[in-house]
């Protein structure tokens, strides 16, 4: 890509988004996308992490377009 560090990072169960906020520190220039099952969650990780993509919904309908993320993390998903 153009820019470095300027790639698609998707954190599945982001939860309150506190892996998106480290990651938001660790690569500033990276696209950061959320998803997770909990509206209040999605919620406060929007609000933590604000220019990061960050939806309400299930690893299965996520997923089916996995290809478009260069990294995708699942820590604590069980």
């Amino acid at each position: 890509k153009d820019e470095p560090n300027r790639f698609d990072i998707l954190d599945v169960g982001c939860a309150s988004g506190d892996f998106l906020y480290f990651l938001h520190q660790e690569f500033p220039n990276a696209r950061l996308h959320g998803i997770d099952i909990l509206p209040a969650l999605v919620k406060a990780a929007r609000h933590k992490v604000p220019g990061a993509d960050i939806i309400v919904g299930d690893i299965e309908g996520e997923l089916a377009s996995a290809s478009q993320y260069d990294l995708i993390y699942m820590a604590g998903v069980h």
